[in-house]
């Protein structure tokens, strides 16, 4: 009995932050390339933009993905240039 307590207490911890990508409301450059299909690369040229509205920074150099923002740029959006 003790076992299986311990099982599901462990299950409880390990799955309680798991929260799927169209749930967060930021998203890593990794997530968001997954989400949309779009290169990683690509992702990555987008955020270095100045432009960018859906960029969030913690510190000074990790970023984040607004998700809201980005999906709303990718329904506004008809192509994207990788230059």
């Amino acid at each position: 009995m003790l076992d299986s307590l311990s099982y599901y207490k462990e299950e409880y911890i390990i799955n309680k932050y798991i929260v799927p990508i169209w749930e967060k409301v930021t998203i890593t450059p990794e997530e968001a390339s997954a989400y949309s299909s779009i290169g990683i690369n690509t992702i990555y040229q987008m955020l270095d933009d100045p432009d960018c509205e859906f960029k969030l920074y913690v510190g000074t150099k990790k970023r984040l993905i607004k998700r809201k923002a980005f999906e709303k740029y990718l329904e506004d959006t008809y192509a994207i240039d990788r230059n």
